[in-house]
């Protein structure tokens, strides 16, 4: 369950200073996707840490919530919120990637047999082509594959 910003920081008894700059809390998440971790108590220098304006104050339950058993969760800051992230490809490399499947499948389903490929998945592969080369810059999302063989 995401944990937002709201849930502000329990207060620390003091600050944590390089003699330059202060953090308020303990805990912080970087704004990076995925997030990286900074315990402050923990840092025999402060020198590495980025300013207070750009990290993301966590709780201790947040920091705590970091853990799903003994696997540390890969997490980002998403509107305002702490939560899971699941890394998405570039559109690009996953029209590779469909382009290639797709291309394996097709060859075992008809070429092997020697009937001929539906117009539609020519047209899919085409597609497909068009956004792992760049020329379509315009794409959102890869095309729905086909789901017939008419």
């Amino acid at each position: 369950m995401p944990l937002s910003q709201s849930d502000s920081p329990e207060p620390q008894k003091a600050a944590y200073t390089d003699g330059k700059r202060t953090w308020n809390t303990r805990y912080y998440a970087t704004y990076d996707r995925p997030a990286a971790w900074y315990d402050l108590g923990e840092l025999s220098s402060l020198q590495n840490v980025p300013d207070e304006a750009k990290l993301f104050p966590l709780t201790d339950a947040q920091w705590a919530d970091r853990w799903k058993g003994p696997i540390l969760r890969t997490m980002a800051v998403i509107d305002g919120a702490i939560t899971d992230f699941v890394y998405q490809p570039p559109l690009a490399l996953q029209a590779k990637s469909a382009l290639e499947n797709t291309q394996s499948q097709l060859i075992k389903r008809y070429m092997l047999l020697g009937k001929p490929i539906p117009q539609t998945w020519i047209d899919y592969q085409t597609t497909l082509m068009a956004i792992a080369s760049g020329a379509d810059k315009r794409s959102q999302e890869l095309p729905k594959a086909p789901t017939d063989d008419a």
